[in-house]
């Protein structure tokens, strides 16, 4: 009989936390902690005249058994308990750690008075390839007291702005609509401002629980109609204002009937971007000006997305790569191999992609690319990519740019093999084994953006090969973290990981060695 005891406390607060669920990762074990948050589970271990208590519990269990705590309020727990497969170490108490979840909550008004029925968008800074953007996380209607409530969030970086709203606005007849002037409420961002860099950011920790209020003001608003050449049936239109991309909540629709754009507008300067994702695809921008009146725009056609050939320099100095010698055909077509591969992620709220191919020529290229800025993440095949340029731009530091109807100039890789590899120890800080699956990350203390990740073994064995020669900061965080640690905190960043980690110089063809601390990243990301 094995007797596992223990308890789960908030881990901001120390405190016990009472009627959480305690449970095996294989989910054969439950049980619920007391009012002062203990819990405690007897588990009858079976023998044979072959096997000791301890060889069983090792077979039945894989070498240990892991436990996690769960309760509603407390963020998913990152990173397990995991008990010793040794009978006598694993009857030692347990202390579960759940982190307290993030919320916002807050009320929207319109002339002093609650607004209700008015959608709610929340909206959460990410990092994507390097690049931050703004996405959108969820959206609320608000009840008849105006309320709206965000929950079970993790730390981060947030906004919160209303979308349009008509009020108790009549609509006007269907026969009117196109050239009806209303009142209307535009959207609001907390700090009552209509644009992302203005409004207020909400830096949230673990149990953070902020207040937001939201004034809405109504505006008049003006018919906007835009004739579209050709007869596309759908027709993806987006707003953006103050010569911004990000999401502002302004929202026009298109008419596959009449084929034109539709809706109506306050008075300001838009940009309408305009995509039509058929056969063939058509994209186009359009600037606008509403001032005093209704706006009827000449017809705007729609021209096919840009092509983007991609140039690609081996700097190889072993001839007995595959790629090298051209002996590795591409699976899809039977042509000589592809040296690499690149995905363009756009920076707008839609985070459009767009992925290389073989163009007629066999070369790589980007077709298709619609106008926007883009993060361009590129994978090499063979070695590593030493440098990713376009009309002498650094695209690992900055986005690339397509403007409509453009030629952009080619995108220039230089590939290199000359790489070399880490191996090394990840340092839980305690004597616990085995260890769960953790994922390392290597990063480059120059913000550069090129990253490499690995995983170590439950005895915390690394090897990271096909490392590009450079300065890292090394460290581990459980596997189940990295997404969301990479999402919530710019990792590329240089002063976000200043001091952590163990440094470690790669050299051409070398192997260099490193024992790698484990960060906890519920510490990350209180800080």
């Amino acid at each position: 009989m094995l007797h596992l005891h223990g308890s789960v406390v908030n881990g901001v607060t120390g405190k016990p936390i009472p009627r959480a669920l305690v449970m095996s990762g294989d989910q054969r074990i439950a049980t619920m902690t007391d009012g002062d948050g203990h819990f405690a589970v007897d588990i009858t271990l079976r023998t044979n005249q072959n096997n000791s208590s301890g060889a069983m519990f090792a077979g039945v269990f894989g070498g240990g058994l892991s436990l996690i705590a769960r309760k509603p309020g407390f963020s998913q727990m990152i990173q397990p308990a995991v008990i010793p497969s040794d009978p006598a170490a694993a009857s030692s108490n347990l202390a579960l750690k759940l982190m307290p979840a993030c919320s916002i909550a807050g009320q929207v008004t319109a002339h002093g008075e609650p607004a209700s029925e008015v959608n709610v968008s929340l909206l959460q800074r990410r990092v994507e390839d390097g690049q931050p953007v703004w996405r959108q996380r969820n959206v609320q209607r608000t009840n008849s007291r105006g309320d709206f409530h965000f929950s079970e969030l993790e730390p981060g970086e947030y906004m919160v702005l209303t979308l349009e709203w008509r009020g108790d606005q009549p609509q006007p007849p269907q026969a009117q609509q196109r050239k009806a002037i209303t009142t209307q409420y535009p959207p609001d961002f907390a700090g009552d401002t209509s644009s992302v860099d203005a409004a207020t950011k909400l830096h949230l920790r673990y149990g953070d629980a902020p207040q937001v209020e939201l004034h809405l003001r109504p505006a008049t608003y003006y018919p906007v109609t835009i004739p579209v050449a050709g007869n596309a049936s759908a027709i993806n239109v987006r707003v953006s204002s103050d010569g911004a991309a990000s999401f502002n909540g302004f929202t026009l629709g298109y008419n596959n009937r009449d084929h034109a754009i539709e809706g109506s507008l306050p008075e300001g300067d838009y940009t309408l971007h305009l995509a039509q994702y058929g056969d063939p695809p058509g994209f186009a921008e359009l600037p606008i000006h509403v001032a005093g009146g209704p706006l009827e725009g000449a017809t705007v056609a729609l021209v096919p997305g840009s092509t983007i050939p991609v140039q690609v320099e081996k700097q190889f100095t072993h001839s007995d790569h595959p790629a090298a010698q051209g002996i590795v055909a591409d699976g899809n077509t039977g042509g000589p191999p592809l040296p690499a591969q690149l995905f363009l992620r756009a920076l707008d709220a839609n985070g459009q992609s767009v992925n290389s191919k073989r163009g007629a020529d066999g070369e790589l290229i980007l077709d298709g690319v619609p106008p926007g800025q883009y993060t361009v993440q590129a994978t090499a095949f063979v070695g590593y990519l030493a440098s990713l340029t376009s009309g002498g731009v650094d695209l690992r530091q900055h986005p690339l740019v397509v403007s409509p109807g453009s030629r952009p100039e080619p995108i220039d890789m230089v590939l290199r093999d000359d790489t070399g590899t880490v191996t090394g120890t990840l340092n839980p800080g305690s004597d616990t084994h085995p260890l769960p699956p953790y994922t390392i990350i290597v990063l480059i203390p120059d913000g550069s953006g090129a990253m490499t990740t690995g995983v170590a073994g439950p005895d915390g064995k690394f090897t990271l090969a096909n490392v590009a020669p450079g300065s890292y900061r090394i460290f581990g965080v459980p596997a189940e973290a990295v997404q969301q640690m990479m999402a919530a905190t710019d990792v590329t960043s240089s002063d976000a990981w200043k001091g952590r980690g163990a440094s470690v110089t790669v050299t051409p063809g070398g192997t260099s060695q490193v024992d790698a601390p484990l960060l906890d990243p519920a510490e990350v990301q209180q800080e």
